[in-house]
This record gives C-alpha cells, sequence and structure tokens, in this order.
C-alpha cells in the first residue's frame, strides 16, 4: 500500500514541490534576516522578473513538447533537437524584455546585466525542465530544484555568518547555482537520449516538427507569458507605486500561497496527461464529465488550505519575516479567498489547450490580467494600498473560471451537436 502510494506520480510531484517549497522557505527566513527590507524587496523583484520570463519560454515549449510525446513517444529525440534550438533562440528576446524592466525598477545597469546573463545560461534548465515535467520523471526536478536550494542556502549562509551579505552576491549565487546544477542535468539528459549526433540526426528527418513548435507555440506561449505576467503584475506595479519595502511585505505570503498552489499543479498535471490521448472531439463529453469531479475534487482541497492557512500562516510568517510578520499576515488573510477558485481556472486552461483552442485559454488569461492591472492601479495610485492588492486576486481568478468553464461548455455543445 505504502509502496503503491509512492509510485504514484501525483503523490511524487506533490512530495518534490513540497521539498522545494520548503527549502525555497528556508532561504527566504535566512535573507529576510541577512538582508535589509529593501534589499530583501529588490531580490524578490528579481526573482520575479526571472520567473516571469521563464514562463514564458516554458510557455513556447512545454505544452507542444507535452502534447507530442505523449501521443508519439517516439518522437523524443526529434523534439529534444527542437527543444534545444528553440529554448536557445527564445534566449535573447526575453533577455532583452527582462532587462528593459529591470532597468526601469532598478535604474542599476550591473543588475539588469545580471538578468540578461540569466537567461543564457538558462537554456540547458528549461530544457531539463520541459522533459522532465512532460516525461513525469520527478527525480530530475528533485536534484534541479531541492540540490539547487542545498546549496544556495549554504552559500548564503556562510556570507551571513561573515556579514559579508550584499545583493549582487546573493543574484550572483543564484545565477551560479543555476547553470552549474541544470548544465550537470542537461549533459545526463542528452547522454540518456543517444548524443548530440543521434538527437539532431533525429531532429533533421522530423523537419515538421520545428514548424509546428513554432505555430502552436504562438498562443500558448502568450498564455504563458500572460499567465506569468498577471502573478508578476502585483509585486512590480507594487515596487514602481510603493517601493520595494512595501514588495518585503506582499511577497512573503506571496509565496507562502505557493503550498496550496503545488496541490494545483500537480493536479492539473496529471489531469493532463490522463486526457492527452482522450482529446478529439469524440470524447469530449466524457472529458468534461472529468474534469467536473476533478474541480469538485479541488474545490474541497483548497478549502481546507485555506483554513490550514489562516490558522498558522502567523505563525509561519512571524518564523520567515519576524520584523515585519503582522503586515505579511494581513496580505495572506486577503489572498486567501481566490484559492476556491484556483483550481477550476487550472482544469479549464487545460481542456482549451487540449482540445485545440490555445486561443481561448489566452483570451481567458488576457481578460484576467486585464482584470488584474485595472484593480491593481485603482488599489495603488487611488489608495496606496497593498491589502486591496492582495484581495484584487479573488476577482481575477473569478473571471477566470467563469471565462474558461462558458467557452469549454459551448465548445463541448458543439462537439455534440
Amino acid at each position: 500500500m505504502l509502496k503503491r502510494i509512492f509510485q504514484h506520480k501525483t503523490f511524487q510531484g506533490v512530495l518534490v514541490q513540497g521539498c522545494t517549497a520548503l527549502f525555497a522557505f528556508l532561504s527566504i527566513a535566512l535573507l529576510t534576516r541577512a538582508l535589509s527590507v529593501d534589499d530583501f524587496g529588490s531580490f524578490m523583484i528579481f526573482l520575479t522578473i526571472i520567473n516571469m520570463g521563464e514562463a514564458l519560454r516554458s510557455g513556447y515549449g512545454q505544452s507542444f513538447y507535452q502534447k507530442v510525446y505523449h501521443r508519439k513517444p517516439k518522437l523524443q529525440k526529434a523534439l529534444l533537437s527542437k527543444a534545444i534550438v528553440k529554448s536557445a533562440s527564445l534566449a535573447l528576446p526575453i533577455g532583452i524584455l527582462a532587462v528593459t524592466i529591470t532597468f526601469v525598477l532598478f535604474r542599476d545597469i550591473n543588475i539588469a546585466l545580471l538578468v540578461l546573463c540569466y537567461f543564457i545560461i538558462s537554456i540547458p534548465q528549461a530544457i531539463v525542465l520541459w522533459d522532465a515535467f512532460t516525461t513525469l520523471n520527478y527525480s530530475q526536478i528533485f536534484i534541479l530544484r531541492v540540490a539547487f536550494y542545498v546549496m544556495f542556502v549554504a552559500c548564503v549562509y556562510s556570507l551571513h555568518v561573515f556579514q559579508s551579505v550584499t545583493l549582487v552576491k546573493v543574484m550572483l549565487l543564484w545565477l551560479s547555482i543555476t547553470f552549474l546544477t541544470s548544465a550537470l542535468l542537461f549533459i545526463n539528459l542528452v547522454r540518456r537520449s543517444g548524443g548530440f549526433k543521434s538527437i539532431f540526426h533525429e531532429g533533421s528527418l522530423h523537419k515538421r516538427l520545428g514548424r509546428l513548435f513554432l505555430r502552436y507555440g504562438r498562443f500558448s506561449a502568450l498564455s504563458s507569458g500572460l499567465g506569468s505576467m498577471l502573478r508578476s503584475s502585483d509585486p512590480i506595479m507594487i515596487s514602481f507605486f510603493l517601493g520595494n519595502a512595501q514588495v518585503a511585505w506582499f511577497t512573503v505570503p506571496q509565496r507562502l500561497m505557493e503550498i496550496p498552489e503545488i496541490l494545483t499543479r500537480s493536479i492539473a498535471l496529471n489531469f493532463a496527461k490522463n486526457i492527452a490521448a482522450k482529446s478529439d472531439k469524440r470524447n469530449r463529453k466524457m472529458v468534461f464529465s472529468i474534469a467536473k469531479k476533478e474541480v469538485l475534487k479541488g474545490f474541497g482541497i483548497m478549502f481546507l488550505c485555506a483554513i490550514a492557512l489562516a490558522v498558522v500562516g502567523n505563525f509561519v510568517l512571524e518564523l520567515l519575516a519576524p520584523d515585519f510578520f503582522e503586515r505579511s499576515y494581513l496580505v495572506l488573510l486577503c489572498m486567501l479567498p481566490y484559492l476556491l477558485f484556483l483550481i477550476a481556472d487550472r482544469v479549464t486552461g487545460v481542456m482549451l489547450d487540449f482540445f485545440g483552442y490555445p486561443q481561448f485559454n489566452t483570451a481567458k488569461v488576457g481578460a484576467m490580467l486585464g482584470v488584474n492591472l485595472l484593480g491593481n492601479f485603482i488599489a495603488l495610485y487611488f489608495f496606496q494600498n497593498i491589502y486591496m492588492v492582495a484581495a484584487v486576486s479573488s476577482l481575477t481568478f473569478v473571471t477566470g473560471a467563469i471565462f474558461g468553464w462558458v467557452k469549454l461548455q459551448k465548445i463541448v455543445g458543439e462537439s455534440n451537436g
């Protein structure tokens, strides 16, 4: 019984992401003590920009990689060759976009160049993650994520002991360890796939995949990019209007909210795998029925998570950020309601992609982003209030859930007709 539980992919996904979150929280607890509030807020903005760019890059290829792999696993080598080319070609344009945002917020060319360097040296990481999430190879994800945080925490702690922690040193550590861990796993992935020569030979035999990568990737990349902008817009707008100290107050509870989000991501990934071969028109009604059950199950899980976070959140935040946990706890309470709508948003997004309507998913995320930006602008420009920014999240996810569900009902109805 216990062995079956550990072999279940959903459990493995939750375990890996849970361990990653644990070490991420440990790094936050260390950084809030080692850096000033302003510098900690600046580092969180640095991570926000990086994560936004990574989401755009993974959105461009991961959805397509996943869909083709599950339907035709024999094309794995050809897919890998296209992933290498596409990921490398995206590094510079995404890096330039990230550098522009960084310079506007920091007014520091050195930090902007560090961001550009990140998107070049993290090319191996992107490819390893595309393949690992597609094949549900959680051992690779575990090594990449957990090994990274163990090394990062150890290095920051060493600097803290000698009282030599600075914002730039922490950023340099992040880049260096990212390259080290991802390069080793990338080399191993290439070796397991037969080497570069074999991979690119297979790629040359399936040139049409490259064109499909480009065509399919447009909408999934835009959806992922808009989704990352949706998540990143809160701290970026707070930084622009109110400064980095209040970014620190906001991002710590935002990171705490990633615990229940881990569950929704794992449920959505497992759901995507289960429907990957059933997404043609004949099976849409059945898939829609499965989705309803997933949403109801997820709603119950998220309701329990919201209650748990309301009870223990204050204690956890005091451990993570003792200097400003009272403000962060109020932000957390304002965020909790959106958990109830999160699983519906995730499941509808997966279904729209797999039913072949990525443009509707893009429109859904765009509508959510529009609601969030407007709500944030009102909260920050007129009221200078980060608690209102946190509360806007619920309205945002309600918009996404309703938009996605209405579109799916229409698609399933047309299929049956």
